[in-house]
């Protein structure tokens, strides 16, 4: 079967890990949002560990969903979501999404919609490197992103994909 040849192959290259231990990651995120100056109670979704660049170290991928911090109601207050990635304690924001309060107030309806929700390694094209695939939503448009990593190390926007209703 195809599923079991690809979990196979791939066992060796990344590896999820469990919820117990996200608090140990909430550092790569606050120095983000330190650098921004975002007061943000810091929720981990998701930490993968693999070695996307094929160069023998694994990375780390990190899906963090943040509320502001001293409230009770999100909705009404804001909230940040990104993705990481960190090599050799180097933190890079992979991608970003930012709803204010200001922006929020009139979006009601959007908002369970609003953020990044989904995260995953994948070698689309065969040539040994994992693509990074990443699942948001901006309003009510799902997007898909695939970002390669260079032979540089820089990361390149390979594919975007939305769907409007």
């Amino acid at each position: 079967e195809l599923s079991k040849s690809i979990d196979k192959k791939y066992s060796s290259r990344f590896t999820l890990v469990e919820k117990e231990k996200f608090s140990e990651y909430e550092k790569y995120v606050k120095e983000i949002l330190d650098k921004k100056g975002l007061k943000i109670d810091i929720k981990i979704n998701k930490v993968i560990y693999a070695d996307s660049d094929s160069n023998g170290e694994n990375e780390i991928y990190i899906l963090s969903n943040s509320v502001h911090k001293d409230v009770d109601d999100d909705f009404e207050n804001g909230r940040y979501s990104l993705v990481l990635k960190v090599e050799n304690e180097e933190v890079e924001v992979l991608l970003e999404k930012v709803l204010t309060p200001e922006v929020m107030s009139n979006m009601e309806y959007y908002l369970k919609y609003y953020g990044i929700s989904g995260l995953t390694l994948v070698d689309f094209n065969n040539d040994g490197k994992l693509e990074i695939v990443i699942d948001a939503c901006t309003w009510d448009i799902p997007e898909t992103y695939v970002i390669r990593l260079n032979d540089s190390n820089e990361k390149e926007l390979c594919l975007y994909g939305c769907f409007a209703w």
